[in-house]
């Protein structure tokens, strides 16, 4: 979804919630025949954004916020003081980008008060949806945060962002006493200065004091230069364990050979970060088996390491062929990859191979998830105007969630559907999709599908029929 980046669990759970609830009040629908319009609008607004069940009002803010239409600001903002966390991560979602400091001083308040995993996903909202000035903010903020898993995930996020954080915090990170904070201060620093790094290291690996060494050993991993060769070699021969497996990391960059075991066993046993450094490391060795290493990882049940795989086939500018199982992938940001790469790559083939993962009951949700993780990052428009056919078919699947990413998918294809009539008019998935849809593309031509819709049994069709008749304005000729 372009714009507000909605979860297909929760717009789902949301679709849920409002089925049922409409679905147990038939009486109080059926009434809403008679009732004038204007009555049915607002009352479906102010169930949507006072019902009990959380989900249906964070649902209800993000269909506001998707309008971008001044008159709901002030619903928002009510909803950065609401009693759930949900609902007041999607208001300060949806004001974020204009700067609102309500908006911001509430996010900074989560920061403070979430957990670990709210935190990290806080944070990337933070930097997809706020200003420059505020992404910065909030960084710093985490960066001094007292987790240090906090601490590493907010530089990795940054940095892969190119949010600047300063010199001096960066050199406080770099002296972390967590090793894994640390090392990705540095991987920063390599980024931002190579022959700092280089140097630093060096004089490190020079250093009378163990700890020094220790650490210049460890960051030796994010620099492949034949300069260190000697000093890897040395350490393999007579280091511990954890500096034979940094050596290892170098000399494997280098081209190195002799420790393709070394890090194959780091790769099949290891935990699942060593894992993904060791497969990086032997991707370099130009032996046969150690070049296709990474083929035998794409299955890994281990999210990180599946990741180093695609990085390292992604580096390779392999056939799309190569990539095609992460769309199937859990993790729909791998999938996302490797859409963008099979796109660049060959259109027509990824049309063909989507449409056959598709026909899959095993793959078909993942593949569709993956397909909607896309659309705010990707135009893929094209693709799915050739995948319309299909999608099309999958719109009326028995399963709410298939047939409601289905339906979405497929309204952003360049021939728009016709809207659904007769028995469709009842399927929520589709229904919602296209009520959805028309907040941002209505016309007047529409009046008479969104009356209808907005007397829908699903409650969350109705609020998004009242939000789009409300765009419309004066345009709207429905009773």
């Amino acid at each position: 979804m372009k714009g507000l980046r909605g979860v297909p669990g929760l717009l789902l759970g949301a679709l849920w919630l409002g089925y049922s609830t409409a679905a147990c009040e038939a009486e109080e629908v059926i009434a809403q025949v008679e009732q004038p319009l204007a009555e049915v609008m607002a009352a479906a607004l102010r169930d949507g954004v006072d019902a009990e069940n959380p989900w249906i009002r964070a649902e209800t803010l993000r269909l506001m916020a998707l309008s971008q239409s001044p008159e709901w600001v002030d619903t928002l903002r009510a909803g950065l003081r609401d009693s759930h966390p949900m609902v007041r991560v999607m208001a300060i979602e949806a004001l974020l980008p204009g700067g609102d400091a309500e908006a911001e001083s509430t996010a900074l308040t989560l920061l403070v008060q979430g957990n670990e995993e709210s935190k990290s996903r806080l944070l990337e909202l933070i930097l997809s949806r706020g200003t420059t000035e505020f992404q910065a903010h909030a960084a710093a903020m985490l960066l001094r945060d007292g987790s240090p898993e906090i601490r590493r995930s907010t530089l990795l996020q940054i940095r892969e962002q190119g949010v600047a954080i300063e010199p001096a915090l960066r050199e406080q990170l770099i002296q972390d006493l967590d090793t894994r904070v640390a090392d990705a201060a540095f991987g920063w620093l390599v980024t931002a200065d190579p022959a700092a790094a280089l140097e630093r290291v060096q004089t490190g690996l020079r250093s009378s004091d163990t700890d020094m060494r220790r650490q210049a050993l460890e960051f030796s991993r994010h620099l492949a230069t034949a300069d260190l060769w000697p000093t890897m070699r040395a350490y393999l021969l007579s280091g511990d364990t954890q500096s034979r497996f940094a050596a290892e990391c170098v000399l494997g960059q280098l081209g190195d050979p002799t420790v393709e075991e070394a890090l194959r066993t780091v790769i099949l046993t290891g935990s699942a970060s060593d894992a993904a450094l060791a497969l990086r490391s032997i991707s370099h060795i130009r032996t046969e088996r150690a070049q296709t290493q990474v083929e035998r990882q794409i299955d890994d049940p281990r999210q990180e390491v599946r990741e180093a795989a695609l990085d390292v086939l992604l580096e390779r500018r392999v056939p799309p062929t190569a990539v095609e199982p992460f769309l199937a992938d859990e993790d729909p940001s791998l999938g996302t990859r490797a859409l963008a790469w099979m796109i660049a790559a060959d259109i027509g083939w990824v049309v063909s191979r989507i449409e056959r993962m598709l026909d899959s009951e095993e793959n078909v949700i993942h593949v569709l998830r993956s397909l909607h993780e896309a659309t705010g990052q990707l135009d893929e428009t094209a693709l799915l105007s050739q995948l319309a056919p299909r999608l099309e078919s999958l719109c009326d699947s028995p399963d709410v969630e298939i047939a409601h990413l289905a339906s979405r998918l497929r309204l952003q294809s360049s021939t728009p559907p016709t809207l659904p009539s007769g028995a469709e008019l009842w399927a929520p998935g589709r229904m919602y999709a296209t009520t959805e849809s028309l907040i941002t593309t209505a016309s007047p031509e529409h009046s008479d599908f969104l009356a209808e819709a907005a007397r829908h049994d699903l409650l969350m069709v109705r609020v998004a029929a009242a939000i789009a008749i409300q765009q419309l304005g004066p345009a709207f000729q429905g009773n």
